[in-house]
């Protein structure tokens, strides 16, 4: 047999050579997933910045890591991401810290137990709106989505304004 005749140092050269290829091999598809996780991170940046509803990220300590175009429109007209980002929760909205739904996103970041609210106005810079949020646990931290439904409500605030009169 052929096999039999190669002399260790034979077999040690073909045993580089295999475990060369395999490595060369095991490169190129590492290099195709850099590439389709680069490729997956600008679809998320993509989804995030052309979504109609806000998506807001913070960390263990409620600092406000990324946020997308459709959240800095709740904010007053100019507001950028630079203006936001490393900011405490409580900073973005006073007297958060003061209600239930503080208490609940500091559950959802103990337990990854997710909330939603329906109707939240959360006043301050944010004047008059009407949010529903829903908070989860993302990482460490928390997200935040939210929509604004000030339409909705005050549209349902005149239907039943006008079943009163006509009662």
């Amino acid at each position: 047999m052929k096999d039999e005749r190669r002399t260790k140092a034979q077999l040690i050269d073909e045993l580089v050579e295999l475990r060369k290829k395999v490595c060369d091999q095991g490169d190129a598809r590492r290099g195709d997933l850099d590439v389709h996780s680069e490729q997956t991170d600008a679809h998320l940046r993509a989804f995030m910045d052309e979504a109609t509803d806000g998506f807001v990220i913070f960390d263990a300590d409620l600092r406000l890591v990324d946020v997308n175009p459709a959240t800095l429109r709740l904010f007053p007209e100019g507001t950028t991401k630079a203006d936001l980002v490393g900011k405490h929760i409580g900073e973005l909205q006073p007297n958060l810290e003061n209600t239930e739904r503080y208490q609940r996103y500091l559950n959802t970041l103990r337990t990854g137990e997710p909330f939603s609210a329906s109707d939240v106005v959360p006043g301050g810079a944010f004047g008059d709106k009407h949010l529903m949020v829903r908070a989860f646990k993302v990482g460490d931290g928390l997200g935040v989505i939210n929509t604004d439904v000030t339409h909705l409500t005050r549209a349902q605030d005149a239907l039943q304004e006008n079943r009163e009169l006509l009662a």
